[in-house]
């Protein structure tokens, strides 16, 4: 759970003050008339920082820069569609046309530097985008495995890896029937209900002990994975995970996310396994904040940095 956040605004001729009130501690946020205000990343958190944004100015810039070539999509939707419970359109969260109503610039490409004291990113194709105020928001990259290459293996991470999955789904012959899935995380639980649902045999590979060993204790865990066994998939513990077996027909990965921003690294952010922020999103550069998957903000609630994607996805 968040802790309550409390706004006041103070409207004055040239400006607004956005005075910020979280558990006894304050900040003063100003918010021009007109800002120029990028973000890297067109999930959840950069186009919800994007409508918000819109609605306190505007008038103001606001560009996405986003490394898939789609609009806002649900990945949370993605086993949902995979398991035909809802068509593929429905996975698709915002339109183009929307992006273009609220004077949202989408741009499709990814971000390869940082010049924190011009403030500019540059881009793959050599362009450059300036701004005053920076969300890096990008999602973790999928972990992979020296499997991924195999032909039979699949990640579920984008639309393209669902559209893939499904594919090789019903491209099987009917005499195919064995996944393999290595990876304890939540992404391995998505796989197994997809598998499932579709009639193959499960097997699952973890390098430890456990599965969902993040949310988990021993007893926790031990009792799932008994559940499983008695659901007739076998569990292959302390597997190193480097080779498919002949028998698999179909293969998925599910070993975590991985934040991958040398780019801000090498601009003086401080990154560890996500950029790192304070309490307030912001990173240890001025006018420079992180959010989403990629970020690894201080909690007030545990007291501790904590990320998002590290506590939802593990072997």
């Amino acid at each position: 759970m968040y802790p309550p956040v409390h706004l006041r605004f103070f409207c004055f001729p040239e400006h607004q003050i956005l005075l910020i009130f979280k558990n006894a501690k304050y900040r003063f946020i100003v918010l021009y008339p007109y800002m120029n205000l990028l973000i890297i990343g067109g999930g959840i958190a950069g186009t919800t920082c994007a409508e918000e944004f819109r609605k306190l100015s505007p008038d103001s810039k606001i560009t996405i820069i986003s490394d898939e070539n789609h609009p806002l999509y649900s990945r949370v939707l993605l086993p949902h569609y995979l398991l035909g419970k809802i068509p593929r359109e429905r996975v698709f969260l915002k339109t183009e046309e929307w992006y273009a109503e609220q004077n949202i610039n989408l741009v499709y490409n990814e971000a390869v530097k940082l010049d924190a004291t011009k403030k500019i990113i540059s881009a793959h194709d050599d362009k450059s985008f300036a701004y005053d105020k920076l969300l890096i928001a990008g999602g973790g990259k999928m972990n992979r495995l020296p499997i991924s290459n195999d032909k039979r293996a699949h990640h579920l991470q984008t639309v393209e890896d669902a559209d893939k999955l499904l594919s090789a789904i019903n491209e099987r012959a009917g005499g195919k029937t064995e996944a393999h899935i290595f990876g304890g995380s939540f992404i391995a639980i998505d796989f197994m209900k997809i598998f499932s649902h579709f009639n193959f045999e499960i097997n699952i590979h973890i390098r430890g002990t456990k599965i969902l060993s993040r949310c988990f204790d021993d007893d926790g865990s031990a009792f799932l994975l008994n559940q499983l066994e008695k659901n007739s998939v076998q569990i292959r513990t302390n597997d190193p995970c480097d080779t498919i077996s002949e028998t698999a027909d179909i293969v998925g990965i599910g070993i975590g996310l991985k934040s991958e921003f040398s780019w801000a690294r090498d601009a003086g952010l401080k990154v560890e396994s996500g950029i790192l922020t304070n309490e307030f999103l912001e990173t240890n550069a001025l006018d420079i904040y992180a959010a989403g998957d990629c970020a690894e903000y201080y909690d007030i609630a545990v007291g501790r940095q904590q990320s998002a994607a590290n506590s939802r996805a593990k072997t």
